[in-house]
């Protein structure tokens, strides 16, 4: 019996708009020869603005300037800035979501390449954001 994979699903270019900024990114794609890659999908839980519980996968892409981590949730995607790890992107969107409101938010890594790593490793509590120095 094989091992499930998730539909990898081709997100075409588009404008993302990050919040502190008016700043584009583009959306990564899956087009081969293009130089991005999708190496890691990490679980992500959290609470949104509405104190509404959800879970997402947050995909991990390498790309040419980087390792960038793509997430969507109902109408908000959005796209880290590149990382030279892919631990350095998954913790940019994590400040991104704090930004947008989502709150206890948690990961875990379910996939390394294709290889499920059924639910074994721990989760990875974020945490509230330091408070600002005043």
């Amino acid at each position: 019996m094989g091992v499930f994979l998730p539909r990898l699903q081709v997100v075409a270019a588009q404008a993302i708009i990050h919040p502190d900024s008016v700043t584009e990114m583009t959306a990564p794609t899956s087009v081969p020869g293009k130089g991005r890659l999708r190496i890691e999908i990490h679980q992500l839980e959290g609470f949104d603005r509405r104190d509404k519980s959800f879970n997402r996968n947050v995909e991990i892409w390498r790309t040419p300037h980087g390792y960038v981590a793509h997430f969507q949730y109902e109408g908000l995607e959005l796209h880290s800035p590149p990382g030279l790890r892919p631990a350095d992107a998954l913790q940019a969107l994590v400040e991104l979501l704090v930004r947008y409101g989502i709150r206890k938010i948690r990961t875990r890594l379910n996939f390394k390449g294709n290889r499920y790593l059924a639910e074994r490793l721990p989760w990875v509590d974020h945490g509230a954001p330091a408070p600002a120095p005043a």
